[in-house]
């Protein structure tokens, strides 16, 4: 029988591993996860959008029919609030869903641990090259792309800073069906702000946008987001500051018996930072290539081909400034627009990526992101209203 090694006990790594047992591999998959536990984590919240995943319909309905993986969600979105600089929208009707991240004992990476039956090794750090001989397969799912560099050319597209905090009701409601988000480059020049709930009365505030060497541009519009959409309606429980998360893709992503999976195979969207799906699919389709021999880079064809689209398309959104941003906001209102975004509707991605892919970039337009052949280390700073700084490295994009 074949022995697989997972690195990264992560939602990708884990729903590889379940796989994996349903595919007859059951007692010879060896995980290991630098985490000293399944609650070592901060707790936080994601959305799994549905027009960004078409053409599935329902992403959670999917993962449940075609590979038995069942996920229970925080809540499902119901209401988006848009605000442009001086224009805001509302969309009512399914959006997708919100699930929680990271330590919270419904986290999606908890939710498949417990149905996981192989053995999860905690609080080791392993390396790539000293396990290589034991096992006739290896999968990488850090997160981090920590050992992507030693394999294969890792083309970074842009260096990501996200400063968020988890909040609780003051004088505001938190909705837990609500999402609320902001694209001005007050906030984030190349990105936006939002508002996620954290079910049942809690809420993730976040500020995400491309930062520079010299330059962090999303933590003075985190500053300003705080003063001005957080102060007086929430009150800050703790906060979390990631700085130079790679938006990037390796060149290949299998290289002879190591499989690169979530993170570490480009898994995430550039438009929004919605890759949880495409996460967790890229640990499938690894799963399915190693058990059944199949092709492992045909399987992810489709979600390279996404990744560009939503390259192009991320600098389409964020080239005209303020201008574009009320623009785009104002189209949104639009009959045309509603039953473009209502479920079962046009694959949007696809069809604004392809139009985005068609249009020259000026380089002042465009010359925000990078192709840095150096890969850093993520930085993670946590702060807790009674605490102090920790380091911490668990990236929730």
């Amino acid at each position: 029988m074949k022995k697989v090694a997972i690195i990264g006990a992560g939602a990708s790594g884990m729903a590889c591993a379940c796989r994996l047992e349903q595919l007859g591999l059951a007692g010879s998959i060896d995980i290991f996860e630098a985490k000293q536990g399944p609650l070592d984590a901060n707790i936080y919240t994601g959305l799994i959008a549905e027009f960004i995943n078409r053409p599935v319909k329902d992403p959670l309905i999917s993962l449940s029919e075609k590979y038995g993986l069942n996920l229970s969600p925080a809540s499902t979105i119901y209401h988006s609030i848009n605000h442009g600089p001086t224009t805001v929208t509302d969309f009512f009707g399914f959006l997708g869903y919100v699930v929680f991240k990271g330590g919270h004992p419904e986290s999606v990476e908890n939710q498949l641990r417990r149905r996981c039956k192989s053995s999860i090794h905690y609080g080791i750090k392993i390396a790539l090259k000293d396990i290589l001989s034991e096992y006739d397969s290896v999968v990488l799912a850090t997160g981090n792309c920590e050992y992507v560099p030693d394999l294969v050319n890792f083309r970074i597209d842009a260096h990501i800073a996200f400063h968020y905090a988890i909040v609780a009701e003051k004088n505001q409601e938190i909705g837990p069906s609500r999402f609320e988000a902001w694209f001005n480059t007050r906030y984030a020049p190349w990105g936006y702000a939002y508002i996620l709930p954290v079910p049942p009365k809690h809420a993730m505030v976040a500020c995400n946008g491309v930062i520079s060497r010299e330059h962090d541009p999303v933590k003075e519009g985190w500053e300003r987001f705080k003063r001005e959409q957080v102060a007086g309606k929430y009150e800050i429980l703790e906060e979390h500051h990631i700085i130079n998360y790679l938006l990037g893709k390796p060149d290949c992503q299998k290289i002879g018996k190591v499989y690169l999976i979530g993170a570490d195979g480009g898994c995430n969207i550039p438009l929004f930072g919605f890759g949880l799906f495409k996460s967790l699919l890229s640990g499938i389709y690894a799963a399915e290539a190693i058990a059944r021999g199949e092709s492992y880079e045909d399987k992810m064809s489709f979600i390279n081909s996404e990744y560009e689209k939503g390259l192009a398309l991320f600098k389409r959104l964020h080239a005209y400034g303020d201008t574009g941003y009320d623009m785009i906001i104002r189209a949104g209102s639009t009959a045309t627009a509603k039953k473009w975004v209502k479920p079962g509707g046009p694959e949007v991605l696809y069809w604004l990526g392809l139009l985005a892919r068609l249009i020259d970039f000026s380089q002042a337009s465009t010359d925000v992101l990078t192709e840095d052949e150096a890969v850093n280390v993520v930085e993670h700073i946590v702060y807790h209203s009674s605490q102090g700084p920790d380091d911490v490295d668990n990236p929730p994009l």
